[in-house]
Protein backbone atom coordinates (compact mmCIF):
# COMPACT_ATOMS: atom_id res chain seq x y z
CA UNK A 1 0.00 0.00 0.00
CA UNK A 2 1.39 3.37 -1.05
CA UNK A 3 0.82 6.15 1.48
CA UNK A 4 -0.28 9.45 0.00
CA UNK A 5 1.03 12.80 1.16
CA UNK A 6 -2.31 13.60 2.80
CA UNK A 7 -2.20 10.34 4.75
CA UNK A 8 1.39 11.03 5.80
CA UNK A 9 0.48 14.52 7.01
CA UNK A 10 -2.38 13.09 9.07
CA UNK A 11 -0.04 10.51 10.65
CA UNK A 12 2.60 13.12 11.46
CA UNK A 13 -0.02 15.33 13.08
CA UNK A 14 -0.79 12.65 15.69
CA UNK A 15 0.81 12.70 19.16
CA UNK A 16 2.67 9.41 19.61
CA UNK A 17 2.78 9.90 23.40
CA UNK A 18 -1.00 9.66 23.75
CA UNK A 19 -2.52 6.24 24.51
CA UNK A 20 -4.98 6.52 21.60
CA UNK A 21 -2.17 7.05 19.08
CA UNK A 22 -2.17 3.46 17.76
CA UNK A 23 -5.94 3.35 17.29
CA UNK A 24 -5.97 6.71 15.48
CA UNK A 25 -3.07 5.76 13.20
CA UNK A 26 -4.72 2.42 12.39
CA UNK A 27 -7.96 4.19 11.46
CA UNK A 28 -6.11 6.55 9.09
CA UNK A 29 -4.34 3.64 7.37
CA UNK A 30 -7.60 1.69 7.03
CA UNK A 31 -9.41 4.67 5.53
CA UNK A 32 -6.59 5.15 3.02
CA UNK A 33 -6.64 1.46 2.07
CA UNK A 34 -10.46 1.44 1.81
CA UNK A 35 -10.46 4.45 -0.50
CA UNK A 36 -7.95 2.80 -2.82
CA UNK A 37 -9.61 -0.65 -2.80
CA UNK A 38 -13.15 0.60 -2.84
CA UNK A 39 -13.86 -1.56 0.22
CA UNK A 40 -15.24 0.10 3.33
CA UNK A 41 -15.57 -3.09 5.41
CA UNK A 42 -12.16 -3.23 7.11
CA UNK A 43 -12.01 -4.70 10.64
CA UNK A 44 -10.32 -2.03 12.76
CA UNK A 45 -10.09 -4.09 16.03
CA UNK A 46 -8.52 -7.10 14.28
CA UNK A 47 -5.98 -4.98 12.45
CA UNK A 48 -5.16 -3.14 15.67
CA UNK A 49 -4.63 -6.45 17.49
CA UNK A 50 -2.38 -7.69 14.69
CA UNK A 51 -0.26 -4.54 14.82
CA UNK A 52 0.03 -4.79 18.62
CA UNK A 53 1.19 -8.39 18.31
CA UNK A 54 3.79 -7.48 15.69
CA UNK A 55 5.02 -4.59 17.82
CA UNK A 56 5.34 -6.87 20.86
CA UNK A 57 7.47 -9.27 18.80
CA UNK A 58 9.70 -6.35 17.82
CA UNK A 59 9.89 -5.28 21.49
CA UNK A 60 10.93 -8.81 22.46
CA UNK A 61 13.68 -8.91 19.82
CA UNK A 62 14.95 -5.49 20.87
CA UNK A 63 14.84 -6.57 24.54
CA UNK A 64 16.98 -9.62 23.78
CA UNK A 65 19.55 -7.50 21.95
CA UNK A 66 19.57 -4.80 24.63
CA UNK A 67 19.93 -7.41 27.39
CA UNK A 68 23.07 -8.79 25.74
CA UNK A 69 24.58 -5.30 25.92
CA UNK A 70 23.48 -4.49 29.48
CA UNK A 71 24.58 -7.88 30.83
CA UNK A 72 28.06 -7.82 29.34
CA UNK A 73 30.59 -7.74 32.23
CA UNK A 74 32.43 -4.69 30.87
CA UNK A 75 29.23 -2.72 30.49
CA UNK A 76 27.99 -3.79 33.93
CA UNK A 77 31.25 -2.60 35.50
CA UNK A 78 30.83 0.78 33.81
CA UNK A 79 27.15 1.11 34.72
CA UNK A 80 27.75 0.03 38.32
CA UNK A 81 30.59 2.53 38.73
CA UNK A 82 28.68 5.52 37.39
CA UNK A 83 25.47 4.57 39.20
CA UNK A 84 27.40 4.27 42.47
CA UNK A 85 29.01 7.67 41.95
CA UNK A 86 25.56 9.11 41.25
CA UNK A 87 24.26 7.56 44.47
CA UNK A 88 27.22 8.93 46.42
CA UNK A 89 26.82 12.53 45.32
CA UNK A 90 23.05 12.38 45.89
CA UNK A 91 23.66 11.99 49.64
CA UNK A 92 22.83 15.38 51.22
CA UNK A 93 25.97 17.15 52.42
CA UNK A 94 27.45 20.63 52.43
CA UNK A 95 29.18 20.95 49.07
CA UNK A 96 31.49 23.64 50.50
CA UNK A 97 32.83 21.27 53.17
CA UNK A 98 32.92 17.99 51.26
CA UNK A 99 34.13 17.56 47.69
CA UNK A 100 33.98 14.41 45.57
CA UNK A 101 36.62 14.15 42.86
CA UNK A 102 37.00 11.43 40.23
CA UNK A 103 40.30 10.22 38.81
CA UNK A 104 39.93 8.17 35.62
CA UNK A 105 42.69 5.58 36.08
CA UNK A 106 42.49 1.98 34.93
CA UNK A 107 43.56 -0.61 37.54
CA UNK A 108 46.41 -1.76 35.31
CA UNK A 109 47.66 1.83 35.14
CA UNK A 110 47.48 2.17 38.93
CA UNK A 111 49.27 -1.15 39.42
CA UNK A 112 52.03 -0.27 36.96
CA UNK A 113 52.43 3.18 38.51
CA UNK A 114 53.08 1.98 42.08
CA UNK A 115 54.92 -1.22 41.08
CA UNK A 116 57.34 0.32 38.58
CA UNK A 117 58.10 3.63 40.29
CA UNK A 118 61.57 3.72 41.93
CA UNK A 119 59.77 4.86 45.07
CA UNK A 120 56.17 5.64 45.99
CA UNK A 121 56.97 9.34 46.23
CA UNK A 122 57.94 9.25 42.54
CA UNK A 123 54.62 7.76 41.43
CA UNK A 124 51.92 9.68 39.59
CA UNK A 125 49.40 8.87 42.30
CA UNK A 126 51.59 10.37 45.01
CA UNK A 127 52.15 13.43 42.87
CA UNK A 128 48.39 13.95 42.46
CA UNK A 129 47.31 13.09 46.02
CA UNK A 130 50.37 14.02 48.05
CA UNK A 131 52.36 16.73 46.29
CA UNK A 132 49.51 18.56 44.55
CA UNK A 133 47.19 18.63 47.57
CA UNK A 134 48.68 17.61 50.92
CA UNK A 135 52.11 19.21 50.51
CA UNK A 136 51.15 22.30 48.52
CA UNK A 137 50.10 25.67 49.90
CA UNK A 138 46.41 26.08 49.07
CA UNK A 139 45.97 22.38 48.41
CA UNK A 140 42.98 20.42 49.69
CA UNK A 141 44.14 17.14 51.31
CA UNK A 142 42.12 14.05 50.45
CA UNK A 143 40.36 12.49 53.43
CA UNK A 144 39.31 9.19 51.85
CA UNK A 145 40.05 7.48 48.55
CA UNK A 146 37.96 4.79 46.85
CA UNK A 147 39.55 2.46 44.33
CA UNK A 148 36.77 0.74 42.42
CA UNK A 149 38.55 -2.53 41.82
CA UNK A 150 37.78 -6.00 43.15
CA UNK A 151 40.90 -7.36 44.79
CA UNK A 152 41.95 -10.86 43.78
CA UNK A 153 43.77 -13.23 46.13
CA UNK A 154 45.71 -14.80 43.27
CA UNK A 155 47.29 -13.84 39.97
CA UNK A 156 44.90 -13.67 37.03
CA UNK A 157 45.04 -13.11 33.29
CA UNK A 158 43.63 -9.59 33.50
CA UNK A 159 46.33 -8.02 35.67
CA UNK A 160 50.08 -7.87 35.14
CA UNK A 161 50.80 -7.48 38.85
CA UNK A 162 49.87 -9.26 42.05
CA UNK A 163 46.82 -7.53 43.54
CA UNK A 164 47.82 -8.17 47.16
CA UNK A 165 51.30 -6.74 46.69
CA UNK A 166 49.81 -3.76 44.88
CA UNK A 167 47.46 -3.39 47.84
CA UNK A 168 50.47 -3.31 50.16
CA UNK A 169 51.98 -0.50 48.08
CA UNK A 170 48.69 1.41 48.10
CA UNK A 171 48.58 1.11 51.90
CA UNK A 172 52.04 2.68 52.09
CA UNK A 173 50.87 5.37 49.67
CA UNK A 174 47.87 6.08 51.89
CA UNK A 175 50.19 6.39 54.87
CA UNK A 176 52.43 8.89 53.03
CA UNK A 177 49.41 10.90 51.84
CA UNK A 178 47.48 10.60 55.14
CA UNK A 179 44.51 9.18 53.25
CA UNK A 180 42.84 5.78 53.90
CA UNK A 181 42.02 3.73 50.79
CA UNK A 182 38.83 1.66 50.57
CA UNK A 183 38.24 -1.18 48.09
CA UNK A 184 36.34 -4.47 47.85
CA UNK A 185 37.42 -8.11 47.36
CA UNK A 186 36.27 -10.07 44.34
CA UNK A 187 33.38 -12.52 44.71
CA UNK A 188 35.52 -15.64 44.91
CA UNK A 189 38.20 -14.13 47.15
CA UNK A 190 37.52 -16.86 49.73
CA UNK A 191 37.46 -19.69 47.19
CA UNK A 192 33.73 -19.70 46.42
CA UNK A 193 31.11 -16.96 46.41
CA UNK A 194 27.83 -18.65 47.36
CA UNK A 195 26.17 -17.99 50.72
CA UNK A 196 26.57 -21.60 51.89
CA UNK A 197 30.34 -21.42 51.48
CA UNK A 198 30.67 -17.98 53.09
CA UNK A 199 28.52 -19.08 56.04
CA UNK A 200 30.95 -21.89 56.89
CA UNK A 201 33.28 -19.74 58.98
CA UNK A 202 35.40 -22.72 60.08
CA UNK A 203 36.23 -23.60 56.48
CA UNK A 204 36.77 -19.98 55.40
CA UNK A 205 39.07 -19.46 58.40
CA UNK A 206 41.18 -22.45 57.35
CA UNK A 207 41.34 -21.17 53.77
CA UNK A 208 42.48 -17.59 54.42
CA UNK A 209 44.89 -18.62 57.17
CA UNK A 210 46.28 -21.53 55.15
CA UNK A 211 49.41 -21.84 52.99
CA UNK A 212 47.66 -20.57 49.84
CA UNK A 213 47.03 -17.17 51.43
CA UNK A 214 50.51 -16.32 52.71
CA UNK A 215 50.48 -13.02 50.76
CA UNK A 216 47.23 -12.04 52.48
CA UNK A 217 48.62 -12.95 55.90
CA UNK A 218 51.79 -10.94 55.20
CA UNK A 219 49.71 -7.94 54.12
CA UNK A 220 47.76 -8.02 57.39
CA UNK A 221 50.98 -7.77 59.41
CA UNK A 222 52.22 -4.64 57.62
CA UNK A 223 51.63 -1.51 59.73
CA UNK A 224 50.59 0.62 56.75
CA UNK A 225 47.67 -1.75 56.06
CA UNK A 226 45.81 0.29 58.70
CA UNK A 227 45.19 2.63 55.77
CA UNK A 228 43.40 -0.12 53.81
CA UNK A 229 39.75 -1.14 54.11
CA UNK A 230 37.92 -3.89 52.19
CA UNK A 231 34.11 -3.82 52.18
CA UNK A 232 31.83 -6.73 51.35
CA UNK A 233 29.52 -8.10 49.97
CA UNK A 234 28.17 -6.59 46.76
CA UNK A 235 25.00 -4.51 46.89
CA UNK A 236 22.19 -4.46 44.34
CA UNK A 237 22.13 -1.14 42.51
CA UNK A 238 19.06 -1.70 40.38
CA UNK A 239 16.48 -4.39 39.70
CA UNK A 240 16.13 -5.92 36.22
CA UNK A 241 14.25 -3.70 33.79
CA UNK A 242 10.60 -4.72 33.47
CA UNK A 243 8.04 -2.89 31.29
CA UNK A 244 10.51 -0.06 30.93
CA UNK A 245 9.57 2.44 28.22
CA UNK A 246 12.52 3.71 26.20
CA UNK A 247 11.11 4.06 22.69
CA UNK A 248 9.92 0.47 23.04
CA UNK A 249 8.79 -1.71 25.95
CA UNK A 250 11.98 -3.19 27.41
CA UNK A 251 11.89 -6.36 29.52
CA UNK A 252 15.33 -7.55 30.56
CA UNK A 253 15.89 -11.20 29.63
CA UNK A 254 17.13 -13.64 32.29
CA UNK A 255 20.75 -14.58 31.43
CA UNK A 256 22.41 -17.94 31.98
CA UNK A 257 24.33 -16.46 34.92
CA UNK A 258 21.78 -15.11 37.46
CA UNK A 259 24.47 -12.79 38.89
CA UNK A 260 24.15 -10.69 35.73
CA UNK A 261 20.39 -10.23 36.18
CA UNK A 262 19.94 -6.72 37.46
CA UNK A 263 23.00 -4.75 38.54
CA UNK A 264 25.34 -5.29 41.50
CA UNK A 265 28.01 -2.90 42.74
CA UNK A 266 30.73 -2.67 45.34
CA UNK A 267 29.86 -1.71 48.91
CA UNK A 268 32.72 0.75 49.39
CA UNK A 269 30.63 3.54 47.87
CA UNK A 270 28.02 3.04 50.60
CA UNK A 271 30.79 3.08 53.23
CA UNK A 272 32.06 6.37 51.81
CA UNK A 273 28.51 7.73 52.08
CA UNK A 274 28.38 6.95 55.82
CA UNK A 275 31.76 8.68 56.29
CA UNK A 276 30.58 11.77 54.42
CA UNK A 277 27.32 11.91 56.39
CA UNK A 278 29.14 11.68 59.73
CA UNK A 279 31.63 14.37 58.81
CA UNK A 280 28.82 16.57 57.54
CA UNK A 281 26.88 15.96 60.77
CA UNK A 282 29.54 16.65 63.43
CA UNK A 283 32.85 17.17 61.56
CA UNK A 284 34.36 14.07 63.16
CA UNK A 285 34.64 10.31 62.72
CA UNK A 286 34.56 9.07 66.30
CA UNK A 287 31.01 7.75 65.93
CA UNK A 288 31.37 6.19 62.49
CA UNK A 289 30.69 2.67 63.72
CA UNK A 290 27.82 3.63 66.05
CA UNK A 291 24.30 2.30 65.56
CA UNK A 292 21.28 3.08 67.70
CA UNK A 293 17.75 1.73 67.66
CA UNK A 294 16.29 5.25 67.67
CA UNK A 295 18.85 7.05 65.48
CA UNK A 296 19.69 6.90 61.80
CA UNK A 297 23.35 7.85 61.79
CA UNK A 298 26.82 6.41 62.15
CA UNK A 299 27.27 3.07 60.41
CA UNK A 300 23.65 2.81 59.20
CA UNK A 301 23.26 2.74 55.41
CA UNK A 302 19.49 2.77 54.78
CA UNK A 303 18.58 6.23 56.00
CA UNK A 304 15.24 7.40 54.56
CA UNK A 305 16.01 11.13 54.65
CA UNK A 306 18.06 11.03 51.47
CA UNK A 307 17.76 13.73 48.85
CA UNK A 308 16.64 11.28 46.17
CA UNK A 309 15.43 7.70 46.57
CA UNK A 310 17.88 5.06 45.42
CA UNK A 311 19.13 1.57 46.19
CA UNK A 312 20.67 2.50 49.56
CA UNK A 313 17.27 3.26 51.08
CA UNK A 314 16.15 -0.32 50.43
CA UNK A 315 19.46 -2.18 50.19
CA UNK A 316 19.86 -5.76 49.10
CA UNK A 317 23.14 -7.56 49.73
CA UNK A 318 24.39 -10.48 47.66
CA UNK A 319 25.06 -12.36 50.89
CA UNK A 320 23.29 -11.43 54.11
CA UNK A 321 25.72 -11.07 57.02
CA UNK A 322 24.46 -10.71 60.57
CA UNK A 323 25.51 -11.51 64.14
CA UNK A 324 28.50 -13.80 64.59
CA UNK A 325 28.93 -14.19 60.82
CA UNK A 326 29.50 -10.45 60.33
CA UNK A 327 31.75 -10.36 63.39
CA UNK A 328 33.88 -13.17 61.96
CA UNK A 329 34.59 -11.30 58.72
CA UNK A 330 35.25 -8.08 60.64
CA UNK A 331 37.91 -9.89 62.68
CA UNK A 332 39.46 -11.22 59.46
CA UNK A 333 40.20 -7.69 58.23
CA UNK A 334 37.04 -6.82 56.29
CA UNK A 335 34.19 -4.32 56.66
CA UNK A 336 31.02 -6.41 56.24
CA UNK A 337 27.65 -4.86 55.47
CA UNK A 338 25.49 -6.38 58.19
CA UNK A 339 21.72 -6.65 58.57
CA UNK A 340 19.69 -6.37 61.76
CA UNK A 341 16.48 -8.45 61.40
CA UNK A 342 14.89 -6.69 64.40
CA UNK A 343 15.28 -3.11 63.13
CA UNK A 344 15.73 -3.90 59.39
CA UNK A 345 18.78 -1.65 59.39
CA UNK A 346 21.79 -2.27 57.20
CA UNK A 347 25.04 -1.11 58.75
CA UNK A 348 28.77 -1.70 58.51
CA UNK A 349 29.92 -3.99 61.31
CA UNK A 350 32.74 -1.97 62.93
CA UNK A 351 35.13 -0.65 60.30
CA UNK A 352 38.22 -2.78 60.73
CA UNK A 353 41.13 -2.15 58.43
CA UNK A 354 43.13 -4.96 56.87
CA UNK A 355 45.77 -4.62 59.62
CA UNK A 356 45.97 -7.36 62.24
CA UNK A 357 47.56 -6.10 65.46
CA UNK A 358 49.09 -8.18 68.25
CA UNK A 359 45.64 -8.66 69.74
CA UNK A 360 45.17 -6.24 72.64
CA UNK A 361 42.03 -4.13 73.00
CA UNK A 362 44.02 -1.02 72.14
CA UNK A 363 45.26 -2.68 68.95
CA UNK A 364 41.67 -3.40 67.94
CA UNK A 365 40.87 0.30 68.24
CA UNK A 366 44.01 1.23 66.33
CA UNK A 367 42.95 -1.10 63.50
CA UNK A 368 39.69 0.80 62.90
CA UNK A 369 39.41 2.92 59.77
CA UNK A 370 37.70 5.62 61.85
CA UNK A 371 40.82 5.86 64.06
CA UNK A 372 42.95 6.36 60.96
CA UNK A 373 40.50 8.97 59.66
CA UNK A 374 40.75 10.82 62.98
CA UNK A 375 44.56 10.86 62.93
CA UNK A 376 44.71 11.93 59.30
CA UNK A 377 42.27 14.75 59.91
CA UNK A 378 44.39 16.12 62.77
CA UNK A 379 47.53 15.83 60.63
CA UNK A 380 45.83 17.69 57.77
CA UNK A 381 45.02 20.58 60.10
CA UNK A 382 48.56 20.63 61.50
CA UNK A 383 49.98 21.00 58.01
CA UNK A 384 47.46 23.72 57.15
CA UNK A 385 48.36 25.63 60.33
CA UNK A 386 52.05 25.53 59.42
CA UNK A 387 51.42 26.60 55.82
CA UNK A 388 49.76 29.80 56.97
CA UNK A 389 52.78 30.64 59.15
CA UNK A 390 55.49 29.46 56.79
CA UNK A 391 58.81 31.16 57.62
CA UNK A 392 57.56 32.87 60.79
CA UNK A 393 59.05 30.42 63.34
CA UNK A 394 62.56 31.03 64.65
CA UNK A 395 63.02 27.51 66.00
CA UNK A 396 61.46 24.06 66.27
CA UNK A 397 60.58 24.80 69.90
CA UNK A 398 58.54 27.85 68.91
CA UNK A 399 56.69 25.81 66.29
CA UNK A 400 56.04 23.06 68.86
CA UNK A 401 54.59 25.55 71.36
CA UNK A 402 52.27 27.00 68.75
CA UNK A 403 50.92 23.61 67.68
CA UNK A 404 50.53 22.43 71.29
CA UNK A 405 48.48 25.51 72.11
CA UNK A 406 46.30 24.97 69.06
CA UNK A 407 45.68 21.28 69.83
CA UNK A 408 44.85 22.00 73.49
CA UNK A 409 41.59 23.66 72.36
CA UNK A 410 40.28 20.22 71.36
CA UNK A 411 41.34 18.32 74.49
CA UNK A 412 39.03 17.48 77.41
CA UNK A 413 38.78 14.75 80.04
CA UNK A 414 35.04 14.43 79.38
CA UNK A 415 34.39 10.75 78.72
CA UNK A 416 30.60 10.38 78.72
CA UNK A 417 29.32 13.40 76.81
CA UNK A 418 26.89 13.43 73.90
CA UNK A 419 27.95 13.45 70.27
CA UNK A 420 28.14 17.23 70.03
CA UNK A 421 30.28 17.58 73.17
CA UNK A 422 32.70 14.82 72.20
CA UNK A 423 32.95 16.22 68.67
CA UNK A 424 33.80 19.64 70.10
CA UNK A 425 36.47 18.10 72.34
CA UNK A 426 37.45 14.98 70.35
CA UNK A 427 40.76 14.35 72.12
CA UNK A 428 41.35 13.05 75.63
CA UNK A 429 45.02 14.00 75.43
CA UNK A 430 47.45 15.31 72.82
CA UNK A 431 51.18 15.93 72.75
CA UNK A 432 53.25 17.51 70.00
CA UNK A 433 56.98 17.26 69.43
CA UNK A 434 58.67 19.19 66.62
CA UNK A 435 62.28 18.69 65.60
CA UNK A 436 64.40 19.88 62.73
CA UNK A 437 64.87 17.38 59.92
CA UNK A 438 68.41 16.00 59.93
CA UNK A 439 68.63 15.67 56.17
CA UNK A 440 66.94 18.98 55.30
CA UNK A 441 67.98 21.97 57.45
CA UNK A 442 65.17 24.47 57.89
CA UNK A 443 62.46 21.83 57.57
CA UNK A 444 60.61 20.37 60.56
CA UNK A 445 59.31 16.92 61.41
CA UNK A 446 56.25 16.77 63.65
CA UNK A 447 55.45 13.85 65.97
CA UNK A 448 51.95 13.84 67.45
CA UNK A 449 50.66 11.58 70.23
CA UNK A 450 46.85 11.44 70.37
CA UNK A 451 44.27 9.75 72.56
CA UNK A 452 40.84 10.16 70.91
CA UNK A 453 37.51 10.18 72.72
CA UNK A 454 35.48 7.02 72.14
CA UNK A 455 31.92 6.28 73.17
CA UNK A 456 32.11 2.49 73.00
CA UNK A 457 35.76 1.40 73.12
CA UNK A 458 37.77 1.64 76.33
CA UNK A 459 40.93 2.95 74.67
CA UNK A 460 43.80 3.60 77.05
CA UNK A 461 46.63 3.73 74.53
CA UNK A 462 47.93 6.54 72.39
CA UNK A 463 48.28 6.98 68.64
CA UNK A 464 51.66 8.07 67.35
CA UNK A 465 51.68 10.05 64.11
CA UNK A 466 54.72 11.44 62.31
CA UNK A 467 54.58 13.86 59.40
CA UNK A 468 56.95 16.34 57.82
CA UNK A 469 56.07 20.01 57.79
CA UNK A 470 57.92 20.77 54.57
CA UNK A 471 56.18 22.75 51.85
CA UNK A 472 56.34 22.40 48.11
CA UNK A 473 57.53 25.41 46.18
Amino acid sequence: MTISMNCLKELLALDSNKPEFLHQATAILINTASDKAGDSHWDVPKLTALLIKLISVIDQKLSEQMSLILQHPDYQDLEARWSSISNLISVPFNKNRVKVKCLDYDWNVVSADVNLSPGLKYSQLYNKIGNNELNTLGGEPFGLMLVDHQVSAELNDFSEYDDLYTLELLGALGQHCLCPIIMSPEDNFFGESDAKWLSDTHRVNKVINGPDYLSWQKLRRVDSSRFLGLTLPKMKIREPYQNHTCGFVFNEVMPENPDHYGLWGNAHFAFAATSIREFNRISWFGFLKSRWNDRLQGAVVNIPELATPHCWQYPEAKTRFFGHLAQFYAEQGFIPLSHSPLTDKYYFMDNHSVWQGPGSNDDKVLSLIQTTLICCRVAHYLKVQIRELLGSFLSATECEQYLSKWLSKYVSNVSSGNDETLAKYPLRSAKVKVREAKTSPGEYVCEVSLQPQYQFDMFAGQIMLTTDLAESA
